[in-house]
């Protein structure tokens, strides 16, 4: 579901109008990352009329309480709103933001590929 952000994901989309196909991102998890798909998806003239909610809760898909003031991503009528407030639309929970740690993930440094071989000698 994460390909490099924003203008990444309009690049993919652009490149699906240009071959004729539906764009369709992934996002299975109620996060800030839905709601950019949400975002992307309501500014995409050929996104797929349906957006993935949950991969796992199906019964009682998850608003989006858990991280904003407001249930963001609640599904009403088979339908989400687009949230329209400043910026991205949404504000996070302050006490979510309290209680949560910053982590960075690191990639592993591999060693330095080898030295080209000098040319041989010609016979």
């Amino acid at each position: 579901h994460y390909i490099g952000g924003v203008s990444r994901s309009l690049a993919v989309a652009r490149m699906s109008m240009e071959a004729g196909a539906r764009f369709v991102p992934h996002s299975p998890n109620p996060s800030f990352v839905a709601v950019f798909t949400l975002h992307i998806a309501a500014a995409v003239p050929n996104a797929f009329q349906f957006m993935e909610a949950d991969a796992v809760n199906t019964r009682q898909p998850p608003d989006g309480k858990r991280f904003f003031t407001e249930g963001v991503l609640k599904i009403k009528d088979g339908k989400m709103k687009v949230p329209t407030g400043a910026g991205w639309g949404v504000a996070l929970r302050s006490d979510w933001v309290d209680e949560a740690s910053k982590r960075t993930s690191k990639m592993k440094s591999s060693p330095p590929p080898p030295a080209p071989s000098p040319p041989r000698p010609r016979d």
